[in-house]
């Protein structure tokens, strides 16, 4: 008896941006807060070498998840496009803010950033 098993590997030429993710510190957040200062925010950036490119136009565009028991995802309801309720900087930039009062208190998330404009999209996520 034999097993196998296949991998597709595509080359694609031209440039594929590397999206880095700070590390979150283990902290607690409030979900609600006074202070613009406390609001939470996920600030990535490219790597150096395709954010040198000025040749190249990045695109980035966010989306939302919520997990629940067994790693199940489902669509939270957060309109991550709506600068004036929901996301201070929108969903098409590097940072992804939020309000006070739009994350709930216990829930979990995935954030997920896909980076468009070189050869190939670039998707990073964290959860």
């Amino acid at each position: 008896s034999s097993a196998s098993t296949s991998v597709l590997i595509t080359i694609v030429t031209g440039v594929v941006p590397s999206i880095l993710f700070p590390v979150l510190t283990q902290r607690k957040y409030s979900p609600t807060w006074v202070r613009d200062t406390n609001r939470f925010a996920i600030e990535t950036a490219l790597d150096a070498a395709s954010a040198a490119r000025r040749d190249i136009r990045w695109a980035y565009q966010w989306r939302a998840y919520s997990i629940t028991d067994g790693d199940e995802r489902s669509d939270p309801g957060l309109d991550l496009s709506d600068t004036a309720r929901t996301t201070t900087a929108g969903d098409n930039s590097l940072v992804l803010g939020f309000y006070s009062g739009v994350l709930a208190a216990g829930a979990t998330y995935a954030f997920e950033l896909t980076v468009s404009g070189g050869a190939a999209p670039a998707v990073g996520e964290i959860v």
